[in-house]
């Protein structure tokens, strides 16, 4: 699963503190993945595409969807034989991550059979972003319940773009 997540400068991963110490958004003295879990309510199916060795896109072209305007791009290489990708979404309705994590999109689910690709993926996210903020992408694994951060390529004020070679479950949230 997908998740995305706003900070004001002072919650930056690495930025300092009033006291001193290094802040992070979703929990003081915490690195690397953190655990807890999301709850969802009912998953809508938004799309279903075979990509077949080669390059593809897959974009959600849904007027009032949440995800209108996603778009997964699977570079030449990606894939050695033909892949069926399932997009869908839920909103979240609770979580256990604390109060750095506040989710502004469903949580999203792209789920590709557990494939790894061999090279990244390129996803654009649709947001809504104010000024003055920074966007992050999480992965959640709901087995373990670990969140984990994804490497963001670029952000503006109505998409993130990130990169991943494994495909599941992401969320986007902003911090206030």
């Amino acid at each position: 699963f997908l998740a995305v997540s706003f900070w004001g400068c002072n919650f930056l991963p690495g930025s300092s503190s009033d006291s001193g110490t290094t802040a992070n958004p979703l929990g003081a003295g915490t690195s690397g993945p953190v655990t807890g879990t999301i709850t969802t309510g009912q998953t809508v199916q938004e799309a279903q595409q075979t990509v077949n060795p080669g390059s593809a896109t897959i974009t959600i072209a849904s007027a009032g969807s949440p995800l209108n305007g996603l778009e997964i791009q699977v570079p030449d290489g990606a894939y050695s034989n033909s892949v069926n990708f399932n997009i869908s979404y839920a909103s979240i309705t609770a979580h256990t991550f604390g109060s750095g994590f506040n989710p502004a999109t469903p949580l999203i689910k792209i789920d590709n059979g557990g494939q790894f690709a061999s090279e990244p993926i390129t996803i654009k996210i649709p947001i809504s972003k104010t000024a003055n903020k920074f966007s992050m992408a999480y992965y959640y694994d709901s087995t373990t319940g670990k969140l984990e951060g994804l490497p963001t390529v670029s952000e503006d004020q109505n998409f993130l773009v990130i990169t991943t070679r494994r495909l599941g479950n992401i969320a986007f949230s902003p911090s206030i």
